[in-house]
């Protein structure tokens, strides 16, 4: 899986469309968005369309809504964890690799460590069972993340990479040099440095040169994947030349990571 360029947008383009585009465009794979995470009949028709155009079904993203109730004393974290393992299920069912989990209690709130951790304590464990990795994703709580990724040092847990988030809402964190040993997939987009647009690289205001630096300080060789939204910031521009300047970008960044100067 060296070297791979993969994507997903999940908003303003159909999958049915979506995907096959991708593949014409040179693209190597594909992840399904939260939106499916729990929907086994939504993953099985992107397991179809991987199969059918040979793009690698890197990994499926777990359902958002309820993550949080893990760091509460709400009575909440039960069912998400409920919901985490029907989650995994579906990757074992499709035959994919890895589930992407948002390690994300509630803004600006001090998480309840100890009862996420208990939480999660079973979930990755039903993973491992399950054969499925969990990567873990920045967002909102640096903190948070590092502690969660320090607790579960099992070589099935690893960590997602997100440029966009990180840039938006790591208040001054830089993941890759914390935990970028733990790295095993990524989330590629940019933003104004304020709100999380995912837009194309190089349309925001996001450091490429440091990101890509410190990425293959990492001497991560897995795919790069991006996590992008068609929507108001390229109103009218065709669906190909988004998909084709998408790749174009993400393909530019590849080769800052192998030295190439921009």
């Amino acid at each position: 899986m060296k070297n791979l360029l993969c994507i997903d947008v999940f908003e303003g383009i159909d999958y049915d469309r979506l995907f096959y585009m991708a593949k014409d465009i040179g693209f190597d794979g594909l992840f399904s968005g939260e939106i499916h995470g729990d929907d086994f009949e939504s993953m099985k028709r992107v397991r179809r369309i991987a199969n059918e155009t040979g793009l690698l079904y890197e990994f499926s993203h777990s359902k958002i809504p309820g993550c949080m109730e893990l760091w509460r004393n709400s009575g909440g974290g039960a069912d998400y964890v409920k919901l985490l393992k029907r989650n995994i299920d579906n990757c074992a069912r499709l035959e994919i690799p890895i589930l992407v989990v948002h390690c994300q209690p509630e803004y600006q709130t001090e998480p309840d460590m100890a009862l996420g951790l208990s939480y999660l304590e079973p979930v990755v464990r039903y993973a491992e069972d399950a054969g499925v990795k969990i990567a873990f994703e920045n967002i909102d709580h640096p903190q948070c993340l590092l502690q969660t990724m320090a607790h579960f040092t099992d070589s099935h847990v690893g960590f997602c990479y997100d440029a966009g988030h990180e840039a938006c809402r790591g208040y001054g964190y830089e993941f890759l040099p914390l935990v970028g040993d733990r790295l095993i997939c990524t989330h590629i987009h940019d933003n104004d440095m304020v709100d999380d647009l995912h837009l194309i690289p190089f349309d925001g205001k996001i450091d490429w040169q440091r990101v890509t630096r410190q990425l293959k300080d990492c001497h991560y060789e897995g795919p790069l994947t991006l996590e992008l939204r068609y929507g108001k910031f390229y109103e009218g521009v065709p669906e190909t030349e988004f998909l084709q300047k998408s790749f174009d970008a993400v393909k530019c960044l590849r080769e800052m990571m192998n030295g190439k100067e921009v």
